[in-house]
């Protein structure tokens, strides 16, 4: 067990995921704990205390929002809900019409 955010976590949650965040010329992993255990609001408290303290609120929501996307995407693809590279090209000059 680690200590993660004033929590212990199993090593293998610890060390599911490590999104990057880079600020200001920082570059520093943080883990993701992608764990059904942790409930939504656990998480969006995670996520709200990663950025420096004087990030701005937008910043702040873009982050949560990054976050919420990243985690559709994966589920999407762990359902099998994913299209070619080239079907996205089709669609994407469909759009340039």
């Amino acid at each position: 067990m680690s200590e993660t955010s004033g929590r212990k976590v199993s090593n293998d949650v610890a060390n599911t995921q490590r999104l990057r965040y880079d600020r200001q010329g920082l570059d520093t992993e943080y883990p993701c704990e992608l764990s059904t255990m942790v409930t939504a609001k656990e998480q969006i408290a995670e996520l709200i205390s990663r950025p420096p303290d004087d990030s701005s609120y937008d910043e702040i929501i873009r982050e949560l929002a990054f976050e919420l996307m990243v985690q559709r995407g994966l589920k999407d693809s762990d359902e099998s809900r994913t299209i070619s590279n080239e079907e996205m090209h089709r669609r994407i000059k469909t759009w340039q019409k």
